[in-house]
């Protein structure tokens, strides 16, 4: 018996498989599937960015933490500080009720969010923490070097589309955690750089505290459920019209 995901998948796959093969060369068509899944027709053929499509397995890269990995639409992991400005936008896979640890960007960032996930900020001037619930459809701008996490709510994978105004991931200061911050501090003479670092270091591990005590990543309420499965149901709707 299909199950209402393995019908929505079999439905998008047919729905891009109408475009496929009169895209023109080098075009590509991409669906954010509400199961969690990405679908790209190209070259012909509908296939699943996924870490088990072959042809996929080498663009997929492990960021901040394992159990998310990023897709590269605009730009490359690769960033140096002769070459700072690396603007990037990649598709993130987030595992079910996985988070990223805390960590600051060295650059300004955007995260939309294609699933019901959380996000904890750190208000550096007021010196306490903001959390925000996001539901399908959320957009969340982050200005540089302010600490945070976002989080996965369900029991799908999350999507998440990630502009960022530089830095590839492979950058040192891409993602700052608190581990990365000591090691900075280690390096660092000038004072005020290393006070700030010290100001850092103290805020990733109270929001890592907040986050251990808390377990925001298991906190879907019975209507965000319902309203999962209708988004799925409208889904099948759709792709199949």
């Amino acid at each position: 018996m299909l199950t209402v995901a393995s019908k929505n998948e079999s439905a998008v796959k047919a729905y891009l498989g109408q475009y496929a093969a009169d895209l023109p060369g080098g075009c590509k068509m991409y669906h954010i599937s509400t199961a969690g899944k990405i679908f790209v027709a190209a070259d012909g053929k509908v296939q699943e960015i996924s870490p088990n499509t072959p042809e996929y397995v080498e663009s997929l890269h492990t960021f901040i933490n394992p159990g998310n990995l990023a897709h590269y639409l605009l730009g490359t992991p690769e960033t140096s500080d002769e070459n700072p400005t690396n603007a990037t936008v990649k598709f993130g896979i987030t595992d079910p009720h996985h988070h990223f640890i805390p960590h600051a960007h060295g650059v300004e960032h955007w995260v939309y969010s294609a699933g019901f996930s959380g996000c904890i900020m750190f208000d550096t001037e007021k010196k306490r923490a903001v959390i925000v619930k996001c539901i399908p459809g959320t957009l969340v701008f982050i200005a540089a070097m302010i600490p945070h996490l976002f989080y996965n709510r369900s029991d799908s994978p999350l999507l998440t589309l990630i502009s960022n105004a530089g830095l590839g991931i492979h950058h040192e200061k891409y993602a700052i955690t608190e581990k990365i911050a000591h090691d900075l501090l280690e390096r660092e003479h000038d004072s005020a750089k290393r006070t700030e670092l010290y100001e850092l270091i103290g805020e990733l591990g109270s929001m890592n505290i907040l986050f251990t005590a808390t377990h925001p990543e298991q906190d879907m309420s019975l209507r965000e459920h319902v309203s999962e499965k209708l988004y799925r149901l409208a889904e099948l709707v759709g792709v199949g019209l």
